[in-house]
């Protein structure tokens, strides 16, 4: 009864061990993720820490992230075929031929075998493999899997740089709508000066009634833009922090420009080093390319599956419920109950009905598919880059322009407001003097952040955000 309870116990113990095996590699493979730190949105951000946030919180970029680590781990994979492999196996049997063996065994009649209802047997072995020649299949692999992981990358600088564009284009859309309500608070003001100014004129009889309506539209039209400005300030304060990954109720305070509005550059690159550059240094570019490399191997790797491999296998096993019921008896005479074998293979395949010879012609057809993408990503990235470029400059050139118009509609301004004045000029005459100037102030405030937003699409145009 001694024997048996050990034996028992060292069953457990074997189990347990291979427990806490399993356990501690499930722990190891466990990702673990950094919480993000709460941010004060109370305070006014500036365009860099609205972009570190989006950063942060966006899904896609985590998302990217973890493929990046998944696609790490299948190339340690691939690196572990160039390594033996090595294996534990144990099996449980039972079944009557058991029982009987163990009966002859022990010398036990049948009346006396009461205890041994069915008869059990546990056995343990160890197995190792190992490749020795694969005519460079491994290798093509592993390849493979490092233009997968370069492919990826490029996947997440895109992503990141798309991110980034979107961010700054919301962030630039949100000053220009505050830009442009602060303009037409402005104009209103004024045409409210001009109404009050128009009724005392009345009263006064130095003006006409006429006087009094063409003031109280003008005012109208100028309330109206307003309006409609400010919706337009809502809908960009909702779309920021929704670009930023945050939720669109949010309402974030941003840091004003101190940089005037006529301070504006043209494109300092040249049109044919932009369209280089970006040939040069697009995230697409890149990953289609790396994906034409993948390709290239898997036509290798399709070629060369019709070569032979050759490796070598060796296993050992042992009869545990036996070796415990004779390790308690005896210490020696043991070697019956082990066994090993060693053995070479060697596998050539001889015919599959065409199957590798199509997997061949599959993986050509693909190349020339991924070829043909990319002279047309060629294509579409030069025209992205020329197009962007000249964007940039007419944004820069415009600029330039509405500034002078700002500058000859104020001076057009106060002179109509002085013959008004004066008495020397007409109501209508200084209601077109001031349209005039409030949609030179507009064209000023749109052309200086359409040329913000230019200048971020050129970049990402190059792939140099």
């Amino acid at each position: 009864m001694g024997k048996r309870i050990a034996v028992t116990q060292a069953k457990s113990n074997i189990a347990l061990i291979f427990g806490l095996l399993i356990s501690i590699k499930v722990g190891f493979l466990m990702p673990t993720f950094a919480e993000i730190e709460a941010v004060d949105l109370s305070t006014p951000l500036t365009l860099e820490q609205c972009l570190q946030l989006a950063l942060e919180n966006s899904t896609s970029v985590k998302n990217n992230q973890i493929s990046v680590a998944i696609q790490n781990l299948r190339i340690k994979d691939a690196e572990s075929n160039f390594y033996p492999n090595f294996s534990l196996s144990g099996n449980y049997t039972l079944s009557d031929q058991l029982r009987r063996m163990q009966r002859q065994r022990e010398n036990l009649d049948k009346d006396t075998f009461v205890l041994l209802e069915q008869g059990e047997n546990y056995n343990f072995g160890l197995t190792g493999r190992y490749t020795i020649w694969d005519s460079g299949q491994r290798w093509l692999n592993l390849l493979q899997e490092k233009e997968s992981l370069k492919s990826q990358e490029s996947r997440n600088e895109r992503t990141r740089q798309s991110l980034i564009y979107e961010v700054t284009q919301a962030y630039y859309e949100v000053l220009k709508s505050q830009a442009l309500v602060a303009v037409n608070k402005e104009i209103l003001q004024r045409s409210r000066d001009n109404r009050q100014r128009v009724e005392a004129f009345v009263e006064a009889g130095i003006q006409i009634e006429a006087d009094i309506a063409a003031a109280q539209v003008q005012e109208a039209n100028n309330e109206l833009t307003l309006l409609n400005n400010q919706n337009q300030l809502d809908i960009a304060l909702s779309n920021l922090p929704r670009v930023m990954g945050l939720d669109p109720s949010i309402r974030i305070s941003l840091t004003e420009i101190e940089e005037p509005m006529t301070s504006v550059t043209p494109p300092n690159v040249t049109l044919d080093k932009a369209i280089e550059k970006a040939l040069k240094n697009r995230p697409e570019f890149v990953e289609n390319t790396t994906t034409l490399n993948r390709l290239q191997y898997s036509l290798q790797l399709a070629r060369i599956q019709r070569l032979p491999t050759v490796g070598v296998e060796y296993s050992h096993n042992m009869d545990l419920d036996t070796y415990f019921d004779d390790f308690f008896d005896t210490y020696e005479h043991l070697e019956h109950l082990r066994d090993w074998r060693a053995a070479a293979t060697l596998n050539f395949p001889l015919f599959d009905s065409g199957v590798r010879k199509r997997q061949v012609q599959n993986v050509e057809l693909q190349l020339e598919q991924s070829r043909e993408n990319i002279e047309d990503l060629k294509r579409t990235i030069s025209l992205d880059a020329r197009q962007s470029y000249l964007n940039l400059a007419s944004r820069a050139k415009a600029t330039d322009i509405a500034e002078k118009q700002v500058r000859n509609a104020r001076l057009n301004l106060d002179v109509t407001k002085g013959r008004y004045d004066l008495e020397r000029a007409f109501l209508l005459e200084l209601l077109q003097a001031q349209t005039d100037y409030a949609q030179a102030l507009t064209n000023q405030v749109r052309s200086f952040y359409d040329y913000k937003i230019a200048r971020t699409a050129l970049q990402k145009a190059m792939g140099d955000l």
